[in-house]
């Protein structure tokens, strides 16, 4: 059951950023500067974090396939999303969001790592 719970937040997570990031949209500056990067951290944070639940209750945390899924398939969604942007309507290829999107994952992965040791 757990499984089903985790992989199902991953795949909804992964459909509102897809949503989010590739709907057609105007340029709008934020209020806030670089909040648009803040987005990006958590986004890919949670992403991240909901995957590793997910394999991690079907492979070892000492597992090579359970690093290389946890780290390849969101820098892998990020950077395909982002290469897709540019050319949907309104969006722009921006590749500091890659850099933050990163930085996300890698700190999504902390809390499997405290687990390997």
């Amino acid at each position: 059951m757990n499984k089903l719970k985790y992989s199902f937040g991953f795949l909804l997570w992964l459909g509102f950023i897809s949503y989010l990031s590739l709907t057609p949209s105007t340029p709008v500056s934020s209020p806030i500067p670089g909040l648009d990067k803040v987005v990006h951290f958590l986004f890919y944070l949670v992403l991240t974090w909901l995957l590793g639940k997910s394999i991690s209750l079907e492979w070892e945390f000492k597992s090579y396939l359970f690093w290389v899924l946890l780290i390849a398939v969101p820098i892998g969604i990020g950077v395909t999303i982002e290469m897709i942007q540019a050319s949907v309507p309104g969006r722009t290829r921006e590749y500091m969001d890659i850099v933050f999107n990163v930085l996300g994952t890698v700190l999504g992965l902390t809390p499997f790592i405290k687990r390997v040791n």
